[in-house]
């Protein structure tokens, strides 16, 4: 089948994507899946930054993503998945309007997966009739997780030098990402005593990864734990969940877990999307007025938490005009634009929607093209619900509404980490 010769080019897709060669899936493949999938993205981390170091060609370092998306979009085709036409129309006008202004091939690649990595794989693993009954999976991700705060503790912190002898300073420096003596910006974060501290990120080459990782976990343990009801199951998600990721001090995987236990005791009839986002968009702002009175000013202004905040409000308050409406182009804005495009540089990262999809999108897609984006949204969300079950729907627009203020949480390995969190939730209520 396509993706069993795949992977022998491009190492990870046969064994995640074996499932979608056939109407069946079986629940070793999945369940290998989960357990082997992490420790490949690290070692196309590691293989990303040698690259880097060995002043490879940049389009070297997507090849792993790139053979991922391709991927997906060919058995997509293959299958005929009935994909929101208007926004592919739209995607296309978009791609060519970007390659016409200052985004490179490498830029609208590397927006294109944010866009449809994770609508593809719920699309694409639906028919699937996989039935995880076996818990190696948490333990081996309780295993994996062991041995990163093993790699954290013992190697990292015990090393001066840990990201200039490693080569990192270069992979990041290459991205277009500040450094600061020595260490790239995102690495460092302030707790609640105003000290700066070192995330816990192990053997990863990005600060988050960890987080979405320890997400998955979590709810991988629901599966195992088999709670009774949703009171518990909140409370569980609370009291064990919350004090797990505030470790990590990534915020957008303590709002996706704040989402998604809200939508948990809301009652399904409620489950609507566009009613959710607007109930989302109520109490989001009413939150974030709260917390700008109760926050100090000299944490804000200290914070990289903030330039979350900026870039979703930044697209918004551009001049009315073409662009405006429609948008500069796929591949032309947000922290991914800029990561993968020199030309954006120097731009301003609040007013191209740095730091938030959203934002980013907005930009990217405009006005129009934002609320075409909405509605693709809207049918993943009903596809999802009807597919995977109301609790694999929330998790999902738990991801959604985080990424109004995060750009990276539909990124590619946080993707895969979500889509686990899907399909364990399925299973869990035995859909």
């Amino acid at each position: 089948m396509i993706f069993r010769s795949v992977d022998g080019i491009i190492p990870g897709i046969g064994l995640f994507l074996s499932g979608f060669s056939s109407k069946k899936t079986t629940q070793s493949e999945m369940e290998l899946a989960i357990i082997v999938m992490p420790l490949l993205f690290i070692l196309f981390d590691w293989y990303n930054i040698l690259l880097i170091n060995l002043n490879f060609p940049v389009i070297l370092q997507y090849s792993f993503q790139v053979g991922w998306l391709a991927a997906l979009i060919t058995y997509a085709i293959r299958i005929k998945v009935n994909i929101y036409f208007p926004f592919l129309i739209y995607l296309i006008f978009s791609v060519f309007l970007g390659l016409l202004k200052d985004a490179t091939i490498t830029s609208v690649v590397a927006n294109l997966r944010i866009l449809l990595i994770l609508p593809l794989l719920i699309f694409l693993f639906a028919s699937s009739t996989t039935k995880l009954t076996n818990k190696s999976f948490f333990y081996s991700l309780f295993f994996f997780l062991f041995i990163n705060l093993i790699w954290h503790y013992a190697v990292i912190l015990n090393s001066e030098n840990y990201f200039t002898a490693f080569g990192l300073d270069s992979y990041y420096l290459s991205r277009n990402i500040s450094v600061t003596n020595g260490v790239p910006i995102g690495f460092y974060t302030i707790d609640t005593a105003g000290e700066t501290i070192l995330r816990i990120f192990g053997a990863f080459a990005s600060p988050d990864k960890m987080a979405y990782l320890v997400l998955a976990f979590i709810f991988s343990s629901l599966y195992v734990l088999k709670i009774p009801n949703k009171i518990i199951e909140a409370l569980f998600l609370a009291l064990v969940g919350f004090p797990l990721l505030f470790i990590f001090h990534v915020k957008a995987t303590w709002l996706i877990l704040w989402v998604y236990i809200a939508l948990l005791i809301l009652p399904e009839k409620y489950l609507k999307f566009y009613l959710l986002t607007f109930l989302s968009v109520i109490f989001g702002s009413l939150a974030l007025l709260l917390l700008l009175q109760i926050i100090p000013r000299s944490y804000l202004s200290s914070s990289g938490a903030i330039q979350h905040l900026w870039g979703l409000i930044g697209p918004f308050k551009a001049d009315l005009n073409f662009n405006y409406f429609f948008g500069n182009g796929l591949g032309s804005g947000g922290t991914v634009g800029q990561i993968a495009n020199a030309n954006l540089v120097a731009a301003v990262k609040s007013e191209i929607g740095g730091e938030s999809l959203i934002g980013s999108l907005k930009y990217q897609f405009g006005l129009f093209g934002l609320i075409v984006v909405l509605q693709f949204w809207r049918t993943v969300f009903s596809f999802c619900k009807k597919n995977y079950g109301n609790k694999s729907a929330c998790i999902l627009f738990a991801a959604f509404v985080t990424s109004a203020y995060s750009e990276v949480v539909m990124s590619f390995f946080q993707s895969f980490c979500i889509f686990t969190i899907i399909v364990i939730l399925r299973h869990r209520y035995k859909l």
